[in-house]
């Protein structure tokens, strides 16, 4: 059975939600350089208690203009 989860990733500018989110989704080190988000969406599959479950995260912009 799969199980489809939709995250927002919420919080002030510069505190690390892309960060967070790249390493989660793709386990690579960000690469340590600041370059605002206006909106990204990442997807990830992963297993809970034999349960196959869809991730879609969406990370948002952290700046008062978005």
């Amino acid at each position: 059975m799969r199980d489809e989860l939709k995250i927002a990733v919420i919080g002030a500018g510069a505190v690390g939600k892309s960060c967070m989110t790249v390493l989660m989704t793709t386990h690579n080190k960000p690469s340590g350089e600041y370059d605002p988000t206006i909106e990204d969406a990442y997807f990830h599959v992963c297993k809970v208690d034999e349960r196959t479950i869809n991730l879609e995260i969406l990370d948002t912009a952290g700046q008062d203009e978005y």
